[in-house]
């Protein structure tokens, strides 16, 4: 079962750029594996970014579209050239804020 969940780390970066009237950058999708991690099990809106010893791939955002009123579609195209790597969780993220 897919999972999606907003975490709070997130509101506040939100809050911070609305506050200084600057877009949100989402820029990035890191793929991670995560040990032992429960694919049923809710996620926590306390969590943030795995540790970068689990990240497996990191791909800039190749295109973003809006998919209805409250709904928008980030997405990478992984090359051909890429080794074979194995993820049971997505990130998408501004890379330009420090983690």
């Amino acid at each position: 079962m897919s999972q999606t969940a907003i975490p709070l780390e997130f509101e506040k970066y939100l809050q911070n750029k609305t506050s200084l009237n600057k877009p949100t950058d989402l820029n990035e999708v890191v793929f991670a594996m995560i040990p032992d991690l429960d694919p049923s099990a809710p996620i926590d809106r306390n969590s943030s970014l795995p540790p970068v010893g689990q990240w497996v791939y990191q791909q800039d955002v190749d295109q973003i579209g809006k998919s209805g009123d409250n709904a928008v579609v980030y997405s990478v195209v992984i090359p051909g050239t890429v080794a074979p790597f194995q993820f049971n969780a997505m990130f998408l993220r501004d890379k330009n804020v420090p983690e």
